[in-house]
């Protein structure tokens, strides 16, 4: 048997269930958005995409990507608030409280958790099609009467 060949199939599938565990940040977020108005919070989601795409790395990591990413802003934040947001985003990512509503969104099944519609014939399509337009069209008018509650 060759153990050199055993050795390194061995190692990739290690490395290769590693991979599959590690969890990726889906949220998109790109050096445009750093623009006035707008910087604190682009420079958050950039803090959540390094914490969950490297969940290794440490405080003073993030502290150094971050800085340096503020630096491609027209008229970057200043270093202290820089910092305030990789603690912040940090001390989530460490208590394992990191969030932000586009990350909770499943993509697969929406906000209104529709199970994938899959196998269906025309008519079944159709008809499953009117039923969630109307869950929708109800949940919809659900919303638009607590918004009007809240006002009164």
């Amino acid at each position: 048997m060759n153990w050199k060949i055993l050795n390194t199939y061995l190692k990739r599938k290690k490395s290769d269930s590693s991979k599959q565990t590690k969890i990726k940040s889906t949220l998109k977020v790109t050096i445009e958005q750093l623009v006035e108005g707008n910087r604190n919070n682009t420079l958050f989601k950039f803090a959540i995409n390094y914490c969950l795409n490297n969940p290794e790395k440490d405080d003073d990591e993030l502290i150094a990507y971050l800085l340096n990413t503020n630096t491609y802003a027209e008229k970057p934040l200043d270093s202290k608030e820089v910092k305030e947001i990789a603690n912040s985003v940090y001390k989530m990512h460490v208590k394992g409280t990191l969030s932000f509503p586009e990350l909770e969104r499943d993509i697969q099944r929406g906000i209104m958790k529709f199970k994938r519609m899959t196998n269906l014939s025309f008519k079944e399509y159709k008809k499953e099609t009117k039923r969630r337009q109307s869950c929708a069209a109800k949940r919809t008018n659900s919303l638009i009467s607590k918004s009007k509650q809240k006002k009164d």
